[in-house]
């Protein structure tokens, strides 16, 4: 109860040959994570502390970075301890000004690697 599994498809070519292997996924159903978009690409993972902890207690920040480049790519997740504080980050800092941008800050959702699927095979 409470944890749900999401199956991702990752293929790896190893002597010619094709694989696919399966990464699992859990999202806990009755805890949401922070969506932080149009990030600015200077932030880091201590400025982004540094904001949220104004809301309460953090759990953890992500960042991705391009596999290529290393590079940020432009938005971070953040996951703190309570529902409310998680809320109140959200109503607090959606549209805020921050370093030279207007952040979009929401409720993170699982990633729909069905819809990703059949766009790929029907071409688009």
């Amino acid at each position: 109860m409470g944890v749900r599994h999401v199956p991702s498809l990752l293929q790896r070519r190893h002597r010619g040959l094709a694989r696919t292997f399966v990464r699992v996924f859990t999202f806990d159903q009755f805890h949401m994570t922070i969506y932080i978009g149009n990030l600015s690409y200077r932030a880091t993972e201590e400025d982004l502390r540094q904001v949220f902890q104004e809301y309460g207690t953090i759990k953890r920040v992500v960042l991705p970075t391009d596999r290529e480049t290393g590079r940020m790519r432009g938005f971070a997740f953040v996951e703190m301890d309570e529902d409310a504080q998680e809320d109140a980050a959200i109503s607090e800092l959606d549209g805020a000004d921050w370093m030279g941008r207007q952040l979009r800050v929401n409720k993170a959702r699982p990633r729909d690697h069905d819809n990703k699927q059949v766009a790929r095979q029907s071409g688009f």
